[in-house]
């Protein structure tokens, strides 16, 4: 595949955020100015941060989002099996995440000393989230996709004994 550039007077629509090595962002191309009637088309993309596009690397990192290696880039607000062409533009993206969560339960321990044990944790999820603008002036649907989550070991650096 190889891979397109943005089009000539296509704009980055709003902010961009990197995560997990991955630098995403919409752009928007407003169509011919030559014919007025011609609509626009917004872009979703996703850019390897670190590794170049091989053998393009004029062109920006490898492309992450792509739809069966026919395109580099996705319409927002479309899934690769339902095909079509979003003509509004789309305000940036912006990466949510949920809050790790667990249980906790106390217990009393030997000697009037109480012991606090987590169980059911569940990590962080993150999900790559934009708003795409509906037709009529009709609310603008929220597009949600999940992200892994970024590989990164956790560290202990000390541990400190805290007595008050």
């Amino acid at each position: 595949m190889t891979p397109s550039p943005l089009l000539e007077g296509e704009r980055v629509s709003g902010p961009m955020t990197v995560f997990a090595g991955t630098l995403y962002f919409t752009t928007y191309y407003a169509g011919n100015p030559a014919l007025s009637c011609t609509p626009g088309r917004a872009r979703l993309w996703g850019f390897d941060f670190i590794n170049p596009y091989v053998g393009a690397i004029g062109l920006g990192g490898k492309r992450l989002l792509t739809c069966s290696g026919s395109q580099d880039w996705l319409d927002p607000g479309f899934s690769c099996a339902m095909p079509g062409t979003q003509q509004a533009v789309v305000p940036g993206v912006a990466i949510l995440a949920t809050p790790a969560c667990s249980t906790a339960a106390t217990g009393a321990v030997a000697g009037g000393v109480t012991h606090t044990a987590l169980s059911n944790v569940s990590a962080s999820a993150f999900a790559l989230q934009f708003n795409v603008p509906q037709a009529n002036g009709a609310a603008p649907q929220t597009v949600s996709a999940p992200l892994t989550n970024p590989v990164g070991p956790t560290v202990i650096d000390s541990w400190a004994s805290v007595v008050e």
